[in-house]
């Protein structure tokens, strides 16, 4: 992924790289290499300084897109709200807010009323939102890419998502994925979006858990 190492560099924010990116951390934070997930680092209370910059500065996986720019920059995360009764932008037209993981390419819808795992699957199924149909719930595997590649930054690092999208306090619980708990199909996974955890206990499919969508 450098130069230094030979051949060309690899363009990570690219749609559909086959690449996998951590956070990682040099001092003086005193993380080591291992931590490549956990933004609580021991507990400490909210992020570690400066986590919701872009790569090119800190090496932190995460961040927006500055919509001033023509181009995309080095950030994870994209305003991808399309026009609806103002400008297309989260903060001109907030009933349309949507985001886009630039590694993946998946939009994210902001989040739907929380519910049993059985209406999240027909709310996302049913859903034409920013303009756009082909809605679905993310598997567990996807919110969990999505925490790794700094989802629980967007609040901080873009003022119009944390009012118009999902704030960090949404993203504090338990959300619902579509996939279903193998041998055990009346559950499901559910994944703390702001830890990245994942968990079938509470996964009776009955349970009422929040709900975001993608396509």
């Amino acid at each position: 992924m450098s130069l230094t190492s030979g051949g060309a560099a690899i363009n990570v924010t690219a749609a559909g790289a086959n690449v996998t990116v951590h956070k990682w951390q040099p001092s003086p934070q005193s993380i080591d290499i291992g931590d490549t997930i956990d933004d609580y680092n021991n507990n400490v209370s909210g992020l570690p300084p400066s986590v919701v910059t872009a790569w090119g500065n800190n090496t932190d996986c995460g961040g927006v897109d500055d919509p001033s720019l023509s181009t995309d920059d080095d950030n994870v995360w994209k305003d991808v709200t399309t026009a609806g009764t103002g400008a297309a932008s989260c903060s001109g037209s907030p009933g349309r807010c949507t985001m886009q993981d630039k590694i993946t390419g998946l939009w994210w819808s902001k989040i739907q009323t929380a519910s049993s795992w059985w209406r999240a699957v027909t709310t996302c199924q049913g859903l034409n939102y920013n303009g756009q149909t082909g809605w679905r719930l993310p598997t567990q595997k996807e919110l969990q890419e999505a925490y790794t590649h700094g989802i629980r930054s967007i609040p901080s690092a873009y003022a119009a998502a944390n009012t118009n999208w999902m704030t960090e306090h949404n993203m504090n619980s338990y959300f619902w994925s579509g996939s279903s708990v193998s041998g055990t199909t009346s559950a499901a996974w559910l994944v703390f979006l702001t830890g990245g955890r994942t968990n079938d206990g509470s996964g009776d499919k009955n349970f009422t858990g929040q709900v975001v969508c993608v396509r």
